[in-house]
């Protein structure tokens, strides 16, 4: 995908041809990655929609070196986490312990695409919005912990825990043994 700087500055100057253009040429990523995150339809297309009315009234926020799908990005995330709040579709963590295994390596579990989906198909949905965030939208655990209003172990913790849980898992090892 190639962006049209000067469709930023357009943007903030309020040119509303140039959000349409904005809206047609990024709201396909933007339905992708919330899609991957909450995997519903008819629910990420409502948030793509609640995301680009935000992104319109907020526009005149932005600076012009603005990486647009980035802070698209961040506004549909903040979205489809307050979204998912107010209708309490988050699971119940409470068994999730504040304690963190950091003899794991993350990374090497992470190795392709195919696997990543695995693992977000396998967990709850706070797990896979944590997941998303940190390895694909390179989250810091900070703003991670921020946007979901929890602790900063608490995300740490989410990733570890999912992690080392699914390395044990039968079905993991199909995965990476297909």
């Amino acid at each position: 995908m190639i962006w049209d700087d000067t469709l930023t500055k357009r943007i903030i100057q309020g040119d509303k041809t140039a959000f349409e253009i904005c809206y047609r040429q990024l709201s396909p990523f933007v339905y992708s990655a919330i899609y991957k995150v909450c995997q519903d339809k008819e629910l990420s297309k409502d948030i793509v929609q609640e995301t680009f009315i935000t992104a319109y009234r907020k526009a005149n926020e932005l600076k012009h070196d603005t990486n647009m799908l980035a802070w698209l990005k961040r506004v549909a995330f903040n979205q489809t986490i307050n979204t998912l709040k107010r209708q309490n579709r988050f699971d119940d963590d409470s068994e999730v312990q504040n304690k963190v295994d950091t003899s794991d390596s993350v990374e090497t579990v992470v190795e392709n695409e195919r696997l990543f989906l695995f693992i977000l198909s396998k967990v709850s949905l706070s797990e896979r919005i944590i997941l998303w965030l940190y390895f694909v939208e390179q989250y810091k655990h900070h703003e991670i912990a921020e946007l979901m209003g929890k602790s900063l172990s608490y995300s740490k913790l989410v990733v570890s825990r999912t992690i080392s849980s699914l390395k044990k898992s039968p079905a993991l090892a199909e995965v990476i043994n297909a």
